[in-house]
């Protein structure tokens, strides 16, 4: 959104990425569901386990740009980074306190 604002400078583009920069970005984040699955998983359940982890990642990423390309038509630029920004939002909210006990945080 900000790389097409020449106005603002080449400091967005910084900007923009510190969350992957401090997070570690979607790799460090599937390292940990992968580890987390091989951690909570009996030896017999695993490979099934695993494989549908797999299938469930790989069909999220085409769905998530086909949405993203409705949601895009629909509501625009910002509309993107809000339905994205609500979605984490919740995803946060999941993690730290519903799941809380699962992960000892």
């Amino acid at each position: 959104m900000f790389c097409c604002r020449d106005e603002l400078g080449g400091w967005w583009y910084i900007i923009s990425s510190v969350d992957s920069l401090i997070g570690g970005g979607p790799m460090v984040f599937l390292t940990g569901v992968f580890s987390y699955y091989t951690d909570n998983t009996t030896t017999q359940n695993r490979t099934s386990q695993l494989a549908i982890l797999n299938i469930l990642i790989l069909s999220g990423f085409p769905f998530g740009v086909f949405a993203g390309g409705l949601v895009f038509k629909a509501l625009g630029y910002n509309g993107v980074f809000i339905v994205a920004s609500v979605l984490e939002t919740c995803n946060a909210i999941y993690l730290v306190g519903i799941d809380s006990q699962v992960f000892h945080i």
